[in-house]
């Protein structure tokens, strides 16, 4: 069986459905492309419409050590694009911005820095993992308003939780007055809203709880990363209604 062209595996990816994420040469179609495909080849698609291409050929830049990473990130959260990617066994809708911070080691604190302040000042699609990792790190001071702005303005839960020691009166006032109408859309909105229910659920204080319990009787949670530990304890709360 003879192997693919360079045009073959180009154009699989222009229609291709979701992107596969590979680990240590796999053989798949992101090594095939490593090996057909120039420099200059990859650095103008890593600059392509199509997303797919476009994610496949950062990834093995940045594998390859051949791209700036700064510049990359920078440049995809100006063109953050949700797609779906395949990473293991599992396939999920994820943005193309999100996808290239994942998979990038960081390991000079300066230059994370620098990077973790791109991404809090940007309105790319970014997992509330990514975030919780990014404020769990020292924190300067001076981007504190906007930590404000992505927990009361934006819905954060990371930037939420970060803010609760010296917000306290102003967290529960959110939580009282504007949780409830605020609409939790995209793929990455629900993962916020989960852990905003979760929170919810295990206040001691009654009101509090009882907007959790009522978030989570909507279902608008459902297909965020945390569905199981809501699905059960939506489950657990029907119970105890009997």
């Amino acid at each position: 069986m003879r192997g693919q062209t360079k045009a073959e595996l180009i154009n699989k990816q222009l229609i291709a459905e979701y992107v596969i994420i590979e680990y240590d040469n796999m053989g798949g179609e992101q090594s095939r492309l490593a090996d057909s495909l120039s420099l200059q080849e990859l650095q103008k698609y890593s600059r392509h419409a199509n997303p797919q291409l476009r994610l496949l050929s950062e990834l093995i830049l940045m594998n390859e050590h051949k791209i700036d990473f700064y510049d990359l990130l920078k440049y995809e959260l100006a063109h953050d694009t949700i797609i779906e990617v395949a990473n293991g066994c599992e396939i999920s809708f994820e943005s193309t911005s999100d996808v290239i911070y994942s998979e990038f080691d960081i390991k000079n604190d300066k230059y994370a820095q620098k990077l973790d302040s791109l991404i809090l000042f940007s309105n790319g699609q970014i997992s509330y993992f990514n975030y919780q990792n990014i404020l769990e790190k020292p924190v300067n001071q001076k981007f504190i308003p906007r930590i404000e702005y992505l927990a009361f303005e934006k819905h954060n839960f990371a930037a939420f939780k970060f803010l609760l020691d010296k917000y306290a009166k102003r967290a529960h006032d959110y939580l009282l007055n504007e949780f409830y109408a605020t609409r939790f859309e995209t793929p990455y909105d629900k993962e916020h809203l989960a852990q905003f229910i979760i929170y919810l659920l295990n206040s001691k204080d009654e009101k509090l709880r009882k907007i959790g319990i009522t978030a989570i009787k909507n279902k608008d949670w459902c297909c965020s990363p945390a569905s199981m530990i809501l699905e059960k304890l939506l489950n657990e709360i029907k119970e105890k209604e009997k």
